[in-house]
């Protein structure tokens, strides 16, 4: 059974008419049983534009918030200060 595979999605949540970048990317990961990973939240009521949410809930694809993967993950940020005070 292969682990579930989290892909995180880098590109403007702001569709134009030219850009397949998230439309390929979403598509990728229902192709791959995967998660997207997206800062975007699901707005059912949304006419502006289309959210990564809004499709992945519609065609049943998986999706994460970025904070919610991090959190998942125990991500850590650490300043390896050591460099500086070689320097110094």
């Amino acid at each position: 059974f292969e682990e579930e595979k989290k892909i995180p999605l880098a590109f403007s949540s702001r569709w134009c008419s030219y850009s397949s970048g998230p439309v390929l990317a979403i598509a990728k990961a229902h192709a791959r049983k995967a998660t997207v990973v997206t800062h975007e939240m699901p707005n059912p009521e949304s006419k502006n534009r289309v959210l990564i949410p809004n499709i992945c809930k519609t065609f049943n694809i998986a999706y994460i918030n970025t904070f919610d993967m991090l959190r998942e993950m125990a991500a850590k940020f650490v300043y390896d200060n050591s460099r500086n005070k070689q320097n110094a």
